[in-house]
């Protein structure tokens, strides 16, 4: 009995497929990283913050979630698994030679390495179909055309894999011939023919001679459905055998070529919606190529492959964001970017002559709000300040829902009372959607009010582009170029970020900067400080379509001004061409997501995601309070201070303070939620300034129960959780609140 046993481990032990995955893990651990990171990306255990496993489990083709997404998806991962059978043959398949026996090596090896491909489309499937039932709310019939074309979509690359091996069988003579007859007397590949050669001379030493040892094969799938023993005695000598299993290099070459083909052309063609394929699909075909890449260094360097491969990588990845071949920082559209402006010496110091001349042309403008406001009966209004939290595409979403819902809920009076909006990332993307579209309502444009329609606008996914442009052009194919306002500009995921809100909005945000100027001087619209930050120093960089260098004056110290006029410093290169887009884009560049933007000048400042500073714009209102504070203690009857934020979990008090990681985590992890405590404590010194009320209301995005991630990109049931949102007990309360004072 006990013989019986360990004879049905031994088989287990020495199956093929089980000893192709042990030798995966013991010496080819860059195929375990890529096989890693897809399973974490798909399971949420990686990126899942950011969304990135909605890229997988949401495909989108032209804007559709259906079964031409799957299909490609599909497609792609076959290819990647295809890959990495290949790169599993180049770095494994010499250690058993017995399989030079079979026919056809290479299919059998692929047939019998499929335990991480098929554990990678269980798990896939698995997921998949939760996730469209939870999140897609997708009824069964339409799941099941999702994963049948998924699976058919491998079948297809697969059946195209086999055909080709039927024609290379056909030809494998004339290609062994031709290898060593016209091949070998070219120049050029001699090199090549001899690292070849030094290969098989190094996989013949170092390959059993036998079918025995820890590494030999059992038994083995010779069909899907059928198994082998494989035989203990190899008549073959080493050489002969590592020659019959090198045949199927060329297949390897092939391969790579047309890879390398699929994605020049569709970097080439990605603004083409036919090309645009999903992200998911792209990041499949890179790893794919990556893979490939390993295999080159692996023929060459042998067992210092990986450490050499990861060297270069990093040194790569250096020299293409260092800039010393191509310029790859982001740009401000709209911006000059030439000689006379790259050179030219930035003046960031406020000038007190024209901070007091900004300061009587705002007064101005706050005189006019006071007066079209006073039209609707009320002697001293009370003046509305907004304070949007920043976060991604959720952020947007609960930023313009939540008060376009206050607004419709007082009847329209609220909007009419705001008179400046602030704030980072995306929450300021819902912010100037909201301000247009009320702007275009004054105008007298149809359908400008109609929320849900706009919520739907607004709510498309616009992480899919990006991230193809991150995996396909950004380090591949970077000389593609778009004309704006007369100035040519690289196209890179900044680009795309910007083209699919513009899309997504109906193009009503593609304007100059200065296309505001006279909307903000009339009071027609609320004014809008844009503040990203500037990675150089920290200091906010204060984008408006007004002057504003009274924001960036020294309020009590002779310290230097926290904030730099965006307009005056660079007039030179046409400040107020800035394309609007543009500037929420720089107020929303998150580190990896978005490339940071290089201002033209002397010294280049390098600009980021406002809430890196500032995730609430309490920076900037205040700093507007606390100039302004005497017109509004003499010409309102209160300040009305909105925060539109997010009320997460509250997590418990850590037990174990002296974990080692514990500070460097939690400060991470609580990093927008102490610049929120610092935000609250600045409040209280401003509020005790002013002699009419100050009321502080919250209208938060309720995540204590189900967590939102913070991407460009939400599925159906995050975008409900949104809405429904506006109906906690804590929402309705600040709205009853905000009734009360504009009674």
């Amino acid at each position: 009995m006990m013989k019986s046993v360990k004879k049905i481990f031994k088989d287990i032990y020495f199956f093929f497929p089980a000893q192709l995955f042990f030798e995966t893990f013991r010496r080819n651990h860059m195929l375990v990283l890529f096989w890693l990171l897809l399973f974490l990306f798909i399971t949420k255990g990686a990126g899942y913050r950011y969304g990135v496993y909605t890229l997988f489990l949401e495909p989108e083709y032209l804007e559709h979630v259906n079964f031409l997404s799957f299909l490609i998806l599909g497609f792609t991962t076959g290819i990647f698994i295809m890959t990495y059978h290949i790169s599993s043959y180049i770095t494994n398949a010499y250690q058993f030679p017995v399989i030079a026996t079979f026919s056809r090596p290479f299919l059998r090896f692929s047939l019998n390495n499929f335990i991480i491909p098929v554990g990678f489309i269980i798990t896939y499937l698995i997921f998949s179909v939760r996730y469209q039932h939870d999140y897609l709310l997708l009824s069964f019939s339409n799941i099941l055309i999702n994963i049948v074309s998924f699976l058919t979509g491998i079948v297809i690359f697969y059946m195209l894999t086999f055909a080709y091996f039927r024609i290379m069988n056909r030809s494998m003579e004339n290609l062994i011939s031709l290898s060593k007859g016209k091949l070998g007397q070219w120049k050029l590949t001699r090199p090549l023919q001899r690292i070849l050669q030094k290969d098989l001379l190094w996989k013949a030493a170092k390959a059993p001679v036998h079918n025995i040892g820890n590494t030999r094969i059992g038994l083995y799938l010779f069909t899907p459905f059928h198994i082998r023993r494989a035989p203990m005695r190899i008549t073959l000598q080493p050489a002969r055998a590592q020659q019959i299993l090198n045949r199927n290099r060329s297949f390897a070459v092939v391969f790579a070529f047309l890879l390398l083909f699929s994605l020049a052309i569709i970097g080439l063609y990605i603004n083409k919606p036919l090309f645009a394929i999903p992200a998911a699909a792209s990041l499949m075909l890179m790893s794919g190529m990556a893979l490939l890449l390993y295999d080159l260094f692996y023929v060459f360097f042998k067992e210092y492959a990986l450490w050499i491969f990861l060297a270069l990588l990093i040194l790569l990845f250096y020299i293409i964001n260092s800039g010393i071949i191509v310029h790859r920082e982001g740009q401000a559209y709209g911006l000059v970017y030439n000689t006379s402006s790259s050179d030219k010496h930035l003046s960031l110091s406020p000038d007190p002559g024209l901070a007091q001349q900004d300061y009587r042309n705002t007064l101005a403008i706050l005189d006019r709000w006071k007066e079209k406001v006073r039209k609707s009966g009320e002697r001293q209004p009370r003046l509305v300040i907004i304070n949007h939290c920043g976060g991604g595409l959720k952020a947007a979403l609960w930023s313009y829902y939540s008060v376009a819902f206050a607004d419709s809920l007082m009847h329209h009076h609220l909007l009419p009372h705001v008179e400046l909006l602030t704030g980072a990332s995306g929450g300021m993307f819902g912010a100037a959607y909201l301000r247009e579209l009320y702007l275009r309502k004054q105008q007298g444009y149809t359908g400008a009010d109609s929320l849900t329609a706009r919520f739907q606008d607004l709510s498309r996914d616009m992480l899919n582009p990006m991230v193809l442009h991150l995996a396909l052009k950004d380090w591949f194919i970077t000389f593609q170029t778009f004309e704006y306002n007369h100035q040519i500009y690289r196209r890179d995921r900044g680009w795309a970020l910007e083209h699919k809100f513009n899309k997504n909005t109906g193009y009503i945000l593609n304007k100059p900067l200065s296309a505001y100027r006279k909307p903000e001087e009339e009071a027609l619209i609320p004014l809008m400080f844009l503040t990203p930050t500037t990675i150089n120093d920290g200091r906010q960089l204060l984008i408006s379509p007004i002057h504003t260098s009274y924001m960036c004056d020294r309020p009590v110290l002779k310290e230097t001004p926290s904030m730099i006029e965006f307009l005056r410093a660079y007039q030179y290169a046409e400040a107020d061409q800035l394309r609007f887009t543009s500037a929420l884009r720089l107020n929303a560049s998150y580190p990896f997501i978005t490339p940071v933007a290089t201002l033209p000048g002397k010294p280049p400042l390098n600009v980021t995601d406002a809430g890196l500073r500032d995730n609430f714009g309490y920076l900037a209102s205040l700093r507007f309070l606390y100039v302004f504070r005497n017109w509004i203690n003499q010409n309102t009857s209160g300040v009305v201070f909105i925060s539109i934020g997010i009320d997460k979990k509250n997590k418990p008090i850590s037990t174990s303070p002296n974990d080692l990681l514990a500070p460097f985590e939690n400060l991470y992890e609580d990093f927008f939620n102490i610049q929120q405590l610092n935000g609250q404590v600045m409040i209280h010194p401003i509020r005790s300034m002013f002699d009419v009320d100050f009321d502080f209301v919250n209208l938060n995005l309720d995540e204590r129960s189900n967590r939102i991630s913070l991407s460009w990109h939400l599925t159906a049931r995050e975008k409900e959780l949104i809405k429904a949102s506006i109906f906690t007990s804590g929402n309705q309360a600040s709205l009853k609140r905000l009734q009360e004072l504009f009674k």
